[in-house]
């Protein structure tokens, strides 16, 4: 027999009992389990390591929404002024302002972009000049949230000395952006003038591909009376050799055009053992009198394969998500802010000549007859963090089968690897794309609106520079072996592959051991690191088509996939490197070793440092590394830690933080990714809790926890009822109460179902 609570506390819990149940669930949140989209449909992760704004992408299924913090009626952000500082008296062209606006409800939200000025005498110009996105009149490109106004020269009757501008937006909700105010000057010169410099934001540093510099000139004595155009660089250390770049306006070596006034240089981007970080650029002229220009300085970043995150996107069921504060908060794009879905089932970001491109992949699942068939939902792209973003439903990843399981990404050309549709690319934003084929016979092998050949089924992709400049590969790993796609002279994208080759399990080919074959023919992973002077090449493999004797394994080539060595026994899910040290994200927990390979430290149910969070699950689904910051994610959150895995932080999506509920509801104590459902909760202040469960009939189930310490202001996510009552049996199906009692005083209830 259940023991009774006091009768007066009992008559209160009737009564709210009753009010509880003439609310749909006001107070407690229903999250329902986490689920995959299907047995295939499993996560993968890639790393962006991007320049300006660097990007770590992690791409997990939970199907919850991620984001502490709603975009919902925020106010537009402009942001990125570029305004010259100086214009002469005479000035006869056309100087452009430009503007970048963020709207958490998408560009198509922002109603006008504008600013105003004052007169040097502080007198206010009563006019309002607006601003464009339309790609015309000096717009580079239409909708990239970039915008744009042509301010004319002054002539000799304006005021000369300061104007002060002042820049803002508003949406169509009339809510109103922040104020940029920016000064130009405005004085006679008989010095030429230096203006619209078109420069990257950023580097990649032993990049073989040269970036044009370009400024315009203009001087009050005409183009020929400009001696030269040049810049100097300061190093990131503050150290400078004074050496000047000359630009030229000869119509040769990337200038367009001879004598109109555009000059131009081409450069390389510092090699490798060259110090990363902020460039200062200098650019100026000077005339045949020798009277100098005004000075334009760009930062320009230098960056290592990728370079330093500043932001972290995740691919969830409830979204894409991105966050720039270590997973505090997040922002949150799905089928409501520009994507044709809320479920994401890959990511891929890369930074070319100083734009940041993110990829997402969108699916969904339908059930019939009681199975999930996934379904692809096409592919997207942002050039703006999410502001805006631009769909394109290729067949091969829109339809029954015919999704994107892995992105990946060299310059700004874009590979998916699509399990109906074959391995697709594009290297013009998604305008175009094309299959890359095995030989001739999968070339041929689409019928019925899918490709039959298991050869030309994929589910994962790598693009590998460790070969670079001589040879480009493309790995993608297939429901039969893993396919490489040679290129010996990639930037020709006229033509596809050199030369492809199939790794397949055979164990007919005498010429390997049983030891050295790839483990499997299903590879839904794949990891590229060379950490000293030998590549290694991983795959997560599993039983496929072709022979008998395949495994769920681990394993890795230092031979380009001639002969392979099988790491460990596990379902795999993604790769991350630190050096020599591999981290395997894995259904049994995150697998490391450093080194020899042969010896491994699994590690899952992790703790974050706070005690208050914790993640429960052993699988995990996407693991990357970013300046040896472990990030990994599974179905009951994403975690992370800095010191290689001695402490931990946790991050789980809370749609109410502040409120306290039971998740999941209903629940089943025998299918639960957390072994149960978890009473949420944030106190007020540093308290002891206690928390009981009781039945319908308000009699004792169980006591969860009992004075255990939480710490103020923190969310506690680590306190779960099992569905068993205080002897160790499951409890009945049925409508329960959790009470949560705080020694500072609150008394919370709510309710969860349990469901056999």
């Amino acid at each position: 027999m259940s023991d009774k609570i006091d009768k007066g506390i009992k008559r209160k819990v009737r009564r709210l009992r009753d009010r509880i149940n003439s609310v749909v669930n006001r107070k407690t949140l229903i999250i329902r389990e986490v689920r995959n989209l299907s047995d295939i449909f499993q996560s993968t992760l890639n790393i962006i390591k991007s320049s300006f704004i660097p990007v770590t992408i992690l791409v997990l299924f939970i199907l919850v929404s991620c984001g502490k913090k709603s975009v919902k009626d925020e106010n537009p952000i402009v942001h990125d002024l570029i305004a010259p500082d100086y214009i002469p008296i005479g000035f006869s062209d056309t100087v452009y302002l430009r503007l970048s606006v963020d709207d958490p409800q998408g560009l198509d939200d922002i109603d006008v972009v504008y600013f105003t000025f004052d007169f040097p005498d502080e007198s206010f110009c009563p006019d309002t000049f607006f601003m464009d996105d339309d790609g015309q009149n000096g717009d580079d490109v239409a909708g990239d949230g970039v915008f744009t106004f042509g301010l004319t020269g002054p002539d000799t009757s304006q005021q000369t000395g300061d104007y002060i501008y002042h820049f803002t937006a508003r949406d169509k909700d009339n809510h109103r952006a922040n104020t940029i105010d920016n000064t130009i000057t405005v004085d006679e010169s008989l010095a030429p003038y230096v203006y619209n410099l078109n420069a990257p934001n950023s580097l990649q540093k032993g990049s073989p591909q040269p970036v044009y510099l370009f400024i315009e000139v203009w001087d009050p004595q005409g183009l020929g009376d400009v001696d030269s155009v040049y810049f100097t660089v300061t190093r990131p250390d503050g150290s400078s050799n004074d050496i000047r770049f000359y630009m030229h306006d000869d119509g040769e070596g990337g200038d367009s055009l001879s004598g109109d006034g555009i000059y131009s240089l081409g450069i390389s981007p510092p090699s490798p053992e060259n110090q990363s970080g902020d460039y200062v650029f200098h650019f100026t002229a000077k005339d045949t009198d020798g009277h100098q220009a005004n000075v334009i300085d760009k930062i320009i970043t230098a960056y290592d394969n990728g370079g330093p995150v500043s932001g972290i996107w995740i691919g969830t069921g409830g979204g894409a998500s991105y966050s720039v504060d270590d997973g505090q908060n997040w922002r949150t794009f799905g089928e409501n802010s520009g994507l044709p879905r809320d479920e994401v089932s890959a990511m891929a970001a890369s930074v070319y000549n100083g734009t940041t491109y993110v990829w997402v992949a969108n699916a969904h699942t339908e059930y019939q007859g009681g199975s999930g068939i996934p379904i692809g939902d096409g592919l997207s792209y942002t050039i703006d963090n999410g502001s805006t973003w631009h769909t394109d439903t290729v067949s091969a990843a829109t339809w029954y089968g015919m999704l994107s399981y892995d992105l990946d990404m060299y310059q700004n050309h874009i590979y998916s690897a699509c399990y109906y549709g074959g391995l697709i690319r594009s290297v013009d934003n998604g305008q175009t794309w094309e299959n890359l084929y095995l030989n001739a016979d999968d070339s041929s092998d689409y019928v019925d609106s899918l490709y039959g050949s298991y050869s030309n089924r994929y589910f994962s992709v790598k693009v590998d520079l460790t070969l670079e400049p001589d040879t480009i590969s493309i790995w993608a790993g297939t429901a039969y072996g893993i396919n490489r796609f040679i290129f010996t002279d990639y930037n020709n994208v006229s033509i596809k592959q050199d030369t492809a080759l199939q790794i397949i399990y055979d164990p007919t080919d005498t010429t390997l051991s049983e030891e050295e074959r790839l483990p499997g023919n299903f590879v839904v992973a794949l990891g590229i690191n060379r950490p000293d002077t030998v590549t290694y090449i991983w795959a997560a493999c599993r039983p496929g088509a072709g022979y008998t004797g395949q495994s769920y394994s681990v394993a890795y080539s230092t031979n380009y996939g001639m002969t392979w060595t099988t790491a460990f026994s596990d379902s795999a899910w993604g790769f991350a490197f630190i050096g020599d040290t591999v981290i395997v994200a894995c259904s049994h927990g995150l697998y490391i070793s450093g080194g020899d390979y042969q010896n491994w430290e699994i590690i899952h149910e992790i703790e974050d440092s706070t005690g208050q969070q914790a993640f429960l699950s052993s699988e995990f689904y996407a693991v990357e590394v970013v300046d040896s910051v472990i990030w990994a994610g599974g179905s009951d959150g994403i975690v992370r830690t800095t010191d290689g895995g001695t402490t931990w932080s946790v991050y789980r999506s809370q749609l109410y933080p502040e409120d306290h509920y039971a998740y999941p509801s209903p629940f089943s104590p025998f299918v639960s990714a957390r072994g149960g459902t978890t009473i949420h909760y944030k106190p007020y202040h540093d308290t002891y809790v206690t928390i009981r469960i009781y039945d319908f009939n308000l009699d004792l189930v169980r006591t969860v926890v009992e004075n255990a310490f939480r710490e103020e202001a923190m969310e506690a996510d680590i306190d779960i009822w099992d569905g068993k009552n205080d002897e160790g049996d499951v409890v009945a199906n049925g409508v329960y109460f959790y009470n949560i009692v705080l020694s500072t005083g609150e008394d919370w209830w709510g309710k969860v179902a349990l469901i056999k």
